[in-house]
């Protein structure tokens, strides 16, 4: 690409789809979201607190459990397939305490939507408490999220996230 600007929304629509190019030529406001998948958002985040809680059982109960599912979690580690996945939700989720009392909250920073797609963006900060451990933590990560519609419903069918980290400055 001689001569033209490499930003980092090119980079990402250069490796998305048809449909997400689409998409994110006219990023959908909140506002504008199907009423089914704003229902579904909610969920999802509900989801994450009873996660944080040591119970995976609502964030699996919103995921696709087809062979294609993926999820390269906060906690390290790369999975595929529902059966993998699963396994690592449950072993993630038992990492945290029961008896947090903080709910997550979480910044969209982006959600685009088409009629079988959809991702989010988001920046999540709670306030844990680690099984074993007396101690609370804050922890912010930046999670993106890809929704599927399957069978009428919308399904997690992605999920990354890491620690939020400051910019670095290299090469100064």
């Amino acid at each position: 690409m001689v001569g033209s600007k490499i930003t980092r929304r090119n980079a990402l629509v250069a490796t998305a789809s048809t449909v997400f190019f689409e998409a994110a030529r006219a990023e959908t406001a909140q506002t504008d979201l199907p009423d089914d998948l704003r229902k579904t958002m909610v969920e999802y985040h509900r989801a994450e607190i009873a996660f944080q809680k040591g119970d995976p059982q609502p964030f699996k109960d919103i995921c696709s459990h087809a062979d294609d599912v993926t999820i390269v979690g906060g906690m390290g580690g790369v999975e595929k397939g529902w059966e993998r996945v699963e396994k690592r939700y449950e072993w993630a989720s038992s990492r945290f305490s029961s008896d947090n009392d903080s709910e997550p909250q979480s910044e969209i920073v982006s959600l685009v939507a088409t009629p079988d797609m959809a991702y989010a963006v988001e920046i999540e900060r709670s306030t844990v408490r680690m099984a074993g451990s007396s101690e609370l933590q804050q922890l912010a990560l930046r999670v993106t999220t890809v929704f599927r519609r399957e069978g009428g419903q919308w399904k997690v069918v992605h999920r990354h996230a890491d620690p939020l980290m400051s910019v670095k400055q290299y090469g100064k």
